[in-house]
């Protein structure tokens, strides 16, 4: 993985969150006509087809918008079905946490995919963060280390110092 510097860094965080957001939306609207054009809506079918279409808009959005090329495809993959499964995951958790928290009288449905939206935009970017955290972390344990498992090799271990003034 090529360096990352933390302007690099932020700036794939922030277009990944607007990427998760937007495909997100775009997802649960046709989602929803469909849905409506299909079933007959009920409460659960409502929930369940949220969690789905906001969770898949949401993790492909934010891998998206994480993407780095120099990735071999199936780990590229990988990333994605796992930003994909942790989305869902959080829409789910923030359906349960959206169904207690946001009391409002007048408005049901409203503070369910909320909580959904939440939910799931907050995990599909966090997980690309976690994963290029971790890349970092691995890139650095094994900054220094040759591919002898960091022993000096001989031509280096010379009695004389090597460096500036040692020369002729």
């Amino acid at each position: 993985m090529p360096p990352v510097g933390v302007a690099e860094f932020a700036f794939r965080v922030i277009v990944s969150l607007f990427f998760a957001a937007a495909f997100g939306f775009v997802c649960w609207a046709i989602g929803r006509i469909v849905m409506l054009s299909l079933v007959m809506p009920t409460p659960t079918t409502a929930q369940v087809m949220a969690i789905i279409a906001i969770g898949l808009g949401a993790g492909v959005g934010a891998s998206s918008g994480s993407l780095m090329l120099h990735l071999k495809p199936a780990r590229m993959a990988g990333r994605v079905l796992m930003c994909v499964a942790l989305a869902m995951l959080g829409g789910f958790l923030g359906l349960l946490w959206g169904r207690n928290v946001y009391i409002m009288a007048g408005m049901p449905g409203i503070p369910e995919l909320r909580g959904i939206v939440m939910g799931a935009v907050g995990m599909s970017v966090l997980t690309p963060i976690a994963l290029d955290l971790a890349d970092i972390v691995r890139r650095r344990g094994r900054q220094g280390r040759g591919a002898d498992g960091g022993r000096i090799p001989p031509r280096l271990r010379s009695a004389e110092p090597r460096g500036r003034g040692n020369g002729p």
